[in-house]
């Protein structure tokens, strides 16, 4: 349920803001299953196009917020398709392991 809550939310306000998403990782520990009660959520928003740090910043702002609200903490992460082929099989960023232990929401 919650990440239907977390897939729904990231995408109607990427509509919003006019970025077009890609899809939608869940990574960490409530993708592999040994979350805790108190665990967060680990998002990774991959994105069609490159955008501005500014809007990232406005859409994790209020993506984080309304999911705060319905009792979801959530750290969202965002990268470009593009950027992502460039760094996705190097050990030394996150997106490494979002990749290889997460699963599409």
């Amino acid at each position: 349920m919650s990440s239907e809550l977390i897939h729904n939310v990231i995408l109607r306000i990427s509509r919003e803001l006019g970025l077009e998403v890609d899809e939608i990782i869940l990574f960490g520990s409530r993708a592999r299953g040994d979350f805790r009660a108190n665990s967060d959520w680990d998002v990774l928003v991959v994105l069609s196009e490159p955008v501005e740090r500014k809007m990232e910043l406005e859409a994790y702002k209020r993506m984080h917020r309304e999911l705060l609200l319905k009792g979801i903490k959530a750290d969202i992460l965002f990268i470009s398709r593009d950027e992502l082929e460039k760094v996705k099989d190097d050990t030394g960023f996150i997106y490494y392991y979002a990749l290889r232990e997460g699963v599409k929401i």
